[in-house]
């Protein structure tokens, strides 16, 4: 009776202390030890009980007059105004620091992208314009202290077209870290594990900025004719997103890479490879003649456009949705319910999903779709070639910052995949995490965003251990 007439006396303080409870339990149930988790459920159960009685028992007593009607109508405007811009302010900041905050579908092209275009049309760049493909490193080129062969791979040094030995010849394709940008050409990790096996030939495809679909066309249009019995298929884990957008600026307004590509699509009719919407060079100067016109066209064949990325380019909803995903909030509340309530399902119903962000690794989005059935394929057809692929999945800062969290892996449903395909992979955060536990921090491990060289070295020893070469 006590505790009721307290109650009674004090409903804002229990009303308030109810709010934390049910929050903080929503929040960190997870990182709660197993027997504290049947108690912090009724304590999360009654702390919603008190919440919902008093909300409903609030609108049955409200009578408000008509001028406070409209005060409050005011007031509750000009508040979602203010949240309005704070989540836009929070995603100005945050975007620097969280690829899954990045502004989506550029409208507009900045001065620097303008400046990278021109410079690859007048072959002033390191990359260079392929209708097929979209862009790959210009062949004999040295820049910005990167080198490349007659044939387009990172190094100088120059290998013929038939190996003399197939079975002592490894293809690397991949991206900008499989290329080993910020270090020098003996510091990749092709490089390095050539130099640790002598008498191999680790050959560099690495292609900056690329993705899987860029992978495996360069696979079939260049890197097939050079043989050899192992085909290197690295992933950095940016490279989803990638696979299924054909233009860059709609992922990363701020790209060095402002060019289109193409890129895997899947539908009622399985995956499809959509050409590159540039077919000539010609394309890109319509870019910069009319870009408001040619980037409203490439939205239209982007993967944007079957998605709700339209709902979700609001601050509020991306923040929200944000907040949801990084709390772990729906796995919580599905955690705390004991599964009764499918909240993770509800919460993808109801949110916008960022087809670009964490809605890509979900097995049932289009884009996982098409990214694992990309895999399939690839590694099919590499073994069709008489070679043997090994997929790596090569992980990146965010990787790294959410196991140091104990977050699971993002792309935990990807390996899934490859296990239930038989598709032999060799996931490099175990090794990576395990062997510099003792700092775990972005200066020891990354230059740029990128391995730093004993990375390298470590990811190539990696490799050289899981096809079992001597």
């Amino acid at each position: 009776m006590n505790v009721l007439n307290h109650y009674r006396t004090h409903r804002g303080v229990w009303m308030g202390g109810a709010a934390l409870a049910w929050i903080g339990i929503t929040v960190g149930f997870h990182l709660m030890r197993r027997g504290f988790q049947w108690p912090m459920r009724v304590i999360w159960l009654i702390a919603g009980l008190i919440i919902l009685w008093e909300l409903v028992r609030f609108f049955i007593k409200w009578r408000p007059a008509r001028r406070k009607l409209v005060f409050a109508g005011v007031m509750t405007l000009f508040f979602a105004l203010m949240l309005e811009g704070v989540c836009w302010l929070f995603l100005k900041v945050m975007a620097q620091r969280d690829e899954r905050l990045a502004p989506r579908g550029a409208v507009t092209m900045d001065p620097e992208a303008k400046e990278a275009v021109t410079a690859m049309l007048a072959g002033q760049s390191r990359n260079q314009f392929s209708a097929t493909i979209g862009w790959v490193p210009a062949p004999a080129k040295t820049s910005d202290g990167y080198n490349t062969n007659s044939h387009g791979m990172r190094g100088t040094k120059e290998y013929p077209v038939t190996p003399a030995d197939p079975a002592k010849r490894i293809l690397c394709l991949g991206d900008s870290f499989t290329f080993g940008v910020a270090v020098r050409d003996e510091e990749s990790y092709p490089a390095a594990a050539e130099a640790r096996l002598p008498g191999t030939e680790w050959l560099n495809f690495g292609n900056p900025g690329c993705c899987l679909t860029q992978m495996y066309l360069r696979y079939h249009e260049q890197a097939k004719s050079f043989g050899g019995k192992h085909v290197v298929i690295g992933f950095m884990t940016n490279d989803a997103q990638r696979t299924v957008n054909c233009f860059r600026p709609f992922l990363n307004s701020d790209t060095g890479f402002p060019m289109t590509k193409p890129f895997a699509k899947f539908s009622g009719d399985g995956l499809t490879i959509e050409p590159n919407p540039y077919l000539s060079a010609a394309g890109y100067q319509a870019l910069l003649d009319q870009p408001e016109k040619e980037l409203a066209r490439l939205r239209s064949l982007d993967y944007l456009s079957w998605s709700r990325q339209t709902m979700a380019s609001d601050p509020l909803i991306r923040t929200g949705t944000y907040v949801i995903e990084s709390l772990q909030i729906d796995r919580n509340l599905e955690s705390i319910t004991r599964g009764a309530i499918p909240f993770r399902r509800l919460f993808q119903d109801m949110l916008p999903a960022d087809p670009y962000g964490d809605a890509i690794w979900q097995p049932e989005s289009r884009g996982f779709q098409a990214i694992a059935a990309l895999f399939d394929r690839f590694y099919g057809e590499v073994r069709e070639a008489g070679a043997q692929p090994l997929i790596v999945i090569i992980p990146g800062p965010l990787d790294v910052q959410n196991h140091q969290r104990g977050k699971p892996r993002q792309y935990e449903h990807l390996l899934a995949h490859f296990r239930k395909q038989n598709l032999r992979y060799l996931d490099f955060l175990d090794p990576l995490t395990t062997k510099h536990a003792a700092d775990l921090s972005s200066e020891a491990l990354f230059v740029r965003l990128h391995y730093q060289p004993h990375l390298n070295q470590l990811l190539a020893d990696e490799i050289i251990k899981t096809l079992g070469l001597p």
